[in-house]
């Protein structure tokens, strides 16, 4: 997908694949943003994974999606009990300067209200974070 600079693709609900560190190890991971903070700006992301965790605890959390759209390659869930930071510059820069990553997409409205449902109702991050991103 060609990069429109001008077009505001940066907002939540948009799936970007980009390279994590993060993760162990860190790799390419397929993301939704969820939401931003100005200062500093700083986006909060929730990861794919193509399989579902096995702890008890983090399962209720995992949106299943069956891999016919657009934006995945398989079936694979989306793992909402943890929120990832990075900066705004960071995403940009890696979407923006690096030929593995890419904008792939949206999340239809409903299934983007799920997902800030699932993260409302997630145990596993803190009312503080989800606080700073309007998420309560």
């Amino acid at each position: 997908m060609t990069i429109n600079t001008e077009e505001n693709w940066l907002i939540p609900g948009t799936v970007v694949k980009i390279y994590t560190y993060n993760t162990i190890p860190p790799k390419l991971k397929r993301c939704v943003i969820i939401g931003f903070v100005d200062s500093p700006n700083t986006v909060a992301l929730v990861y794919f994974n193509s399989n579902p965790p096995s702890s008890p605890f983090v399962e209720p959390y995992q949106i299943e999606f069956s891999g016919s759209e657009d934006f995945l390659e398989h079936h694979c869930y989306l793992d909402c009990a943890q929120l990832y930071e990075e900066t705004e510059e960071w995403i940009k820069y890696e979407v923006a300067n690096n030929e593995y990553s890419c904008i792939l997409g949206r999340l239809s409205e409903i299934d983007f209200k799920k997902v800030m449902l699932t993260i409302k109702n997630a145990k596993t991050i803190s009312i503080k974070t989800k606080k700073k991103y309007g998420i309560t």
